[in-house]
C-alpha cells in the first residue's frame, strides 16, 4: 500500500495509475475479508473494524470507477465496489454499482456479479404488499432477480455459485407466490420453486445448502396445498443423513406447524418435545439466530 501510494503521488498522470489504484483497492478488500474471517467473535469491536475495512475498500474502488472510465478492468472494479458495499449492507448502492453492466456481459471473473445483484434485490423486497407501492416494488425486484439468476444459471453450468443461485431462485418464486390468490397461477409459480430445489439436491446432494433445499421444497409443497407431501419431506430430518443437519430443529418446527394444520396436534407435541430434549441445550449455547429456535420449541 505504501509503495502504491508513493507511486500515485510521484506519477499522478502515469498510464499505470488505474492499475495501481485497482491493486490498492484489492489489497483493502482482502484485508477486510481476512478480518471478517479471523477476528475473534468475542472482540467487542469486531463489527466496527470489519465495517471500516470494507468501507475503505469501497472508497478505493469508487475512486477508480468514477475517475478512470476507460480502465480495461472497469467491470471487475465495479464488482469489487459492489462487494464492498454489500458487506456494509448498503444493498441498493451495491446493486447500482453493477447496473451499468449488461446481464450478458457478466462472464468469467465477473459472472458472480449476477447472483450478487439478485441477492441485493432480494434484500430490498418489501415484507408487505398491502400498499400499492410496496406491491409494485416487490414484483419489480423479484422479476428482475429471477431474470438475473436465470441468465447466470444458463451461462454458467459449472460455476461454484450455482447451488446458491438455485436457492435464491427458488426463494424468489416462493416470495412471488406469497401474495397470489389460490389457483393455477400460484401453483405454477410454486412448482417452479420446487423444481429449483429438486435440481439443487439432485446435482449437489452433499452441498451445505442441500438440507435447506429440502425444507424449502417442503414449504413450497405446503404453500401449494400439499400438506402430506410437505410433512413427508420434513420427516426426512428424523432419519440419516438429514438428522445430523444443524437445521433439524427448524425442520421440526415447520413439520409441527404442518401437523397442527392437518389436525394432528398430538403428533406435533411429541415431535417438538423430542426435538427440544435433543437440541435445546445446544441451541441456547449457540447464540443468535439459532437460540431463538429453542424459544419456539417451547412456544409451539
Amino acid at each position: 500500500d505504501k509503495l502504491c501510494a508513493k507511486f500515485v503521488q510521484t506519477y499522478p498522470k502515469s498510464e499505470l495509475t488505474p492499475q495501481i489504484l485497482f491493486r490498492t483497492a484489492e489489497n483493502a478488500y482482502f484485508i477486510a475479508a481476512d478480518l471478517e474471517k479471523n477476528l475473534p467473535q468475542e472482540d467487542a469491536q469486531r463489527g466496527p473494524k470489519i465495517l471500516k475495512a470494507y468501507a475503505e475498500a469501497g472508497v478505493r474502488y469508487q475512486k477508480l470507477v468514477h475517475g478512470y472510465r476507460e480502465f480495461s478492468h472497469l467491470n471487475l472494479a465495479r464488482l469489487g465496489l459492489a462487494a464492498s458495499l454489500y458487506r456494509q449492507e448498503r444493498f441498493q448502492e451495491a446493486d447500482a454499482a453493477l447496473t451499468p453492466i449488461a446481464p450478458e456481459d457478466f462472464k468469467g471473473d465477473i459472472a458472480q456479479g449476477l447472483p450478487l445483484r439478485a441477492d441485493c434485490l432480494l434484500r430490498q423486497v418489501p415484507d408487505s404488499w398491502e400498499k400499492e407501492a410496496d406491491a409494485a416494488k416487490r414484483e419489480t425486484y423479484l422479476d428482475e432477480a429471477i431474470k438475473l439468476l436465470k441468465v447466470f444459471l444458463g451461462n454458467n453450468p459449472d460455476h461454484p455459485q450455482r447451488p446458491e443461485a438455485l436457492m435464491k431462485l427458488g426463494m424468489c418464486y416462493q416470495l412471488k407466490a406469497e401474495p397470489m390468490e389460490a389457483g393455477d397461477v400460484r401453483k405454477e409459480v410454486l412448482t417452479l420453486a420446487q423444481g429449483t430445489y429438486v435440481a439443487l439436491n439432485q446435482k449437489y446432494p452433499d452441498h451445505a445448502l442441500a438440507p435447506q433445499a429440502v425444507v424449502e421444497f417442503a414449504k413450497s409443497l405446503i404453500a401449494a396445498g400439499d400438506l402430506d407431501g410437505g410433512i413427508r419431506e420434513l420427516a426426512k430430518f428424523t432419519q440419516p443423513p438429514l438428522n445430523a443437519s444443524p437445521i433439524v430443529p427448524f425442520a421440526a418446527l415447520r413439520q409441527a406447524q404442518a401437523l397442527r394444520t392437518k389436525g394432528k396436534a398430538e403428533d406435533a407435541v411429541a415431535l417438538l418435545d423430542k426435538t427440544r430434549k435433543q437440541h435445546e441445550e445446544a441451541l441456547v449455547k449457540s447464540g443468535p439466530p439459532r437460540d431463538a429456535w429453542a424459544v419456539h420449541l417451547h412456544f409451539q
